[in-house]
């Protein structure tokens, strides 16, 4: 797995703190380390240790980028925001957005040489390996920021990890076919925009 792009996704910001480390530990770490042994499988070891630790890195990441985004929303939601104030905070989130995109991607470039070719008797899976880190860490945050607690968000948790975990079952199997990666929305500072 190569390094993420530092300007697509400063690091520098999402350090793995240990909240997020023990969300990441919680919410996604089975999943992780299956996909992780899926990788080691097709690699030597100290390449496949490598692979783990940059896979674990780029998904923290991710949950930092939610983590960022929660308190956004939450403040755009503010009564007392004015209007000047709603622009920048919408802008951060665009910015935010991006950097959500590009670890998204990030993960579906890393994993895409690993997923078989599609074949016509292959299951079609509707998201990306990417897209259902993405789901998942947005449940599993959900789960820990509403107080109180709603069960609601500990059902779809629940949903998304098993969907998650048959999922790489059947990509280790070679019967599922992931769709292409592709990103809905192209999210770029304003002064490249043309």
């Amino acid at each position: 797995i190569t390094s993420l792009d530092q300007e697509s996704v400063p690091m520098a910001d999402y350090d793995g703190s240990k909240p997020s480390a023990d969300l990441v530990s919680r919410c996604v770490g089975p999943v992780l380390d299956r996909l992780s042994q899926i990788l080691d499988g097709t690699r030597c070891s100290d390449a496949g240790e490598m692979a783990r630790i940059e896979l674990r890195r780029v998904v923290t990441c991710l949950l930092r980028v939610h983590e960022e985004q929660w308190e956004l929303e939450a403040s755009c939601r503010a009564a007392e925001v004015s209007a000047i104030e709603l622009g920048h905070l919408k802008r951060a989130i665009d910015e935010s957005n991006a950097r959500r995109v590009a670890c998204i991607n990030f993960i579906d470039d890393a994993i895409r040489e690993y997923v078989p070719a599609r074949r016509r008797d292959t299951l079609l899976w509707p998201l990306t390996v990417g897209q259902m880190f993405d789901n998942l860490l947005i449940a599993g945050l959900k789960g820990l920021k509403f107080d109180p607690p709603r069960s609601d968000a500990a059902e779809t948790f629940v949903h998304l990890r098993q969907s998650f975990e048959a999922m790489l079952a059947l990509v280790e199997e070679g019967s599922v076919t992931l769709p292409p990666a592709s990103t809905i929305k192209d999210y770029c500072p304003a002064d490249r925009k043309s």
